[in-house]
């Protein structure tokens, strides 16, 4: 080893820059540690505001639904057979449509509607079958054929009304999308005429929480919390209100990306004619714009 003290004082001063160094980079660490720590504590904080305003609307709610009270999910789960109960008067509106545009709709479903029709006297029925398509066909236009159709469906038959609803539903996924987006508007809007005011801040809260979720680099964290909190009841509320606002322009993406509606299926019941997974997939897509995650989870089965 050299005895020259220059270089013995050299040497220290490069070892002294060296452990100098190697502080300041462990300094600089332990900093950018605490710093996502704070960050990601920060958007905890914020999360779990968003999660106690959503809880808060939902459990602060009381409605009174022909005459009895209503609190809290109670509320949500009576709203949500709300949309369904509109969505079976659009298949009645839909069957009906369907007759004025092709009178040989009449045939559908083995016959439903025109066995309705015919209850009292079944053996009359091609009979009154070929009448109910010549006199259509001997009417050109939309409304002339609706007026008859009002004529030929006696009124206030319950069994006449239950073979449209069941005829409308069935044939709802073969109408076009527009079609389709049109009866969830009429549905959710007749629902806001009677909801909106909880409606409106229920929407706005759950959009707002999946929004920031969605966001935030937590997002992964957050999504179990998330499923575990809606019930099939909100996922109905919140498809049919997409749906609404999606008619819009305003696509509320965060729902489908988030995974909202991967188990929707499991709610099928509350949604028209209780479709199976592929036309739940493609009802999302039609809705969103986009492929799912729903669609893209089917997909790789």
């Amino acid at each position: 080893m050299s005895d020259d003290s220059l270089k013995w004082a050299q040497f220290g001063s490069y070892l002294s820059g060296f452990y100098g160094l190697i502080s300041f980079l462990m300094v600089a660490y332990s900093n950018r540690i605490t710093w996502r720590q704070f960050a990601s504590q920060n958007e905890d904080n914020l999360f779990f505001k968003l999660v106690e305003a959503y809880h808060g609307i939902i459990n602060s709610v009381e409605i009174d639904f022909d005459g009895t009270k209503f609190k809290s999910h109670q509320v949500v789960k009576e709203i949500a057979e709300a949309f369904s109960e509109e969505m079976d008067l659009e298949a009645v509106k839909i069957a009906k449509e369907q007759l004025c545009e092709d009178p040989k709709f009449i045939d559908y479903l083995h016959g439903k509607i025109l066995h309705a029709v015919c209850k009292s006297d079944i053996e009359k029925s091609p009979h009154v079958r070929d009448q109910f398509i010549q006199a259509m066909d001997n009417r050109v236009e939309f409304h002339e054929r609706w007026e008859y159709l009002k004529y030929f469906l006696p009124q206030g038959s319950l069994d006449v009304n239950d073979a449209l609803r069941a005829a409308g539903s069935v044939y709802f996924y073969n109408i076009p999308f527009e079609r389709r987006s049109s009866a969830y508007q009429r549905a959710s809007s007749n629902v806001l005429n009677n909801y909106g005011s909880f409606l409106d801040g229920y929407f706005r809260r759950s959009l707002a929480l999946f929004d920031f979720a969605f966001h935030s680099p937590n997002r992964k964290r957050y999504k179990p919390l998330l499923d575990s909190m809606l019930t099939k009841n909100d996922k109905l509320i919140l498809f049919y209100l997409s749906a609404y606002f999606a008619a819009s322009g305003k696509i509320c993406q965060s729902f489908p990306k988030m995974g909202v509606f991967d188990s929707l299926f499991e709610a099928s019941d509350g949604l028209i004619d209780m479709p199976d997974e592929k036309k739940i997939r493609t009802e999302i897509d039609a809705i969103f714009g986009c492929q799912s995650d729903t669609s893209k989870q089917i997909k790789g089965r």
